[in-house]
C-alpha cells in the first residue's frame, strides 16, 4: 500500500516571484511604518506646541520634526526643540533658544503665564500608545493591498494574514498599555521609592 505524501516542488519562475513579492511586502512595510512614525510625532509637536511657554514665542518657534530615518529594521524620527538649523535669538534676554530650552523644559519652580514645563516629555508620553495603533492600522493597510495589487488597491493576501495584522495590532497594543503601567509604577518608586 502507497504512503500519501506531499511534493512541493518550486520552478525558478515562482521562486523569482516569491522573492519579488516578499521585497514588494517589505517596502510597502517600511513605507507603513514610516508613515506610523511621522503621524504620531505630529501629533506629540501639536500638543507640545499648545504646552511650551511662550512668553515671547521664540522657543516655540523653534520646533522642528525631522525626516524619517531608516536604518536596517529600524525606523525613527527626531523632534524637539531649538535645533541648530531652527534655532533663535530670544528679543528680550539676548539669549539663544537652545541655551534655555532644557533648563525651561526640566525646571518645575519656574511658573509661566503660558505653557508649562516637561513641554515635550508629557506630550511624548501621552502619545506612548499611538505607535502600536497607527502601526497597526498602516500594516492592515498594506496587507489588505497584498503584494499582486501593489499599492493600487486590490487584494492578494489570504485571510490568515489580515487575522494576523489584527492579533498583531491588538496584542501590541495590550502590551504597550502593560509596558505604560510598568513604565509609571518604575517611576512612582523612583520618586517615592
Amino acid at each position: 500500500m502507497a504512503r500519501p505524501f506531499i511534493s512541493i516542488k518550486f520552478n525558478a519562475a515562482s521562486l523569482k516571484k516569491l522573492r519579488s513579492n516578499l521585497i514588494k511586502l517589505d517596502t510597502s512595510t517600511r513605507q507603513g511604518a514610516k508613515k506610523a512614525v511621522t503621524a504620531v510625532a505630529q501629533n506629540i509637536m501639536a500638543q507640545s506646541q499648545s504646552e511650551v511657554p511662550r512668553d515671547t514665542e521664540t522657543l516655540r518657534n523653534t520646533s522642528y520634526i525631522k525626516e524619517v530615518e531608516t536604518t536596517g529594521n529600524r525606523v525613527s524620527i527626531n523632534l524637539g526643540y531649538a535645533s541648530p538649523e531652527t534655532d533663535k535669538q530670544n528679543p528680550e534676554s539676548g539669549e539663544m533658544a537652545s541655551a534655555y530650552a532644557m533648563v525651561v523644559h526640566e525646571t518645575s519652580e519656574w511658573k509661566h503665564p503660558y505653557g508649562k514645563y516637561k513641554y515635550l516629555e508629557e506630550p511624548a508620553r501621552a502619545h506612548q500608545g499611538d505607535l502600536v495603533d497607527e502601526l497597526g492600522r498602516e500594516l492592515r493597510i498594506v496587507y489588505a493591498r497584498g503584494v499582486k495589487g501593489g499599492t493600487s488597491g486590490t487584494s492578494g493576501t489570504s485571510s490568515s494574514n489580515s487575522s494576523w495584522v489584527n492579533r498583531y495590532a491588538t496584542n501590541s497594543a495590550s502590551i504597550n498599555k502593560d509596558l505604560a503601567a510598568s513604565m509609571h509604577e518604575s517611576e512612582m518608586k523612583a520618586r517615592y521609592g
